[in-house]
């Protein structure tokens, strides 16, 4: 829905269920495929859109680099300031 072209440009964020480390692959991917398929709803990508957000589908491997570099970005600053997250 939408297009993203035409609005202004934001960094990108991501929503995700946190899972442990180990958690079975075959699981990450069955839930990865049921969000997939949550995320064509229309009710839900017109939702999505009210709120200037796109829906861009991704791979599971797309989450974990996306992670690592989120993660690598904020890092300096969450231990600069000492925030915990425990």
């Amino acid at each position: 829905m939408g297009n993203p072209s035409s609005r202004t440009a934001l960094p990108s964020a991501l929503l995700t269920l946190p899972l442990t480390a180990g958690f079975a692959a075959h699981l990450i991917n069955q839930v990865h495929e049921k969000t997939q398929q949550c995320l064509k709803d229309p009710a839900l990508l017109k939702r999505y859109d009210a709120a200037k957000q796109v829906v861009v589908p991704g791979a599971v491997e797309d989450v974990r680099k996306f992670a690592e570099r989120d993660t690598a970005l904020w890092k300096p600053l969450v231990q600069r300031l000492g925030i915990r997250n425990d």
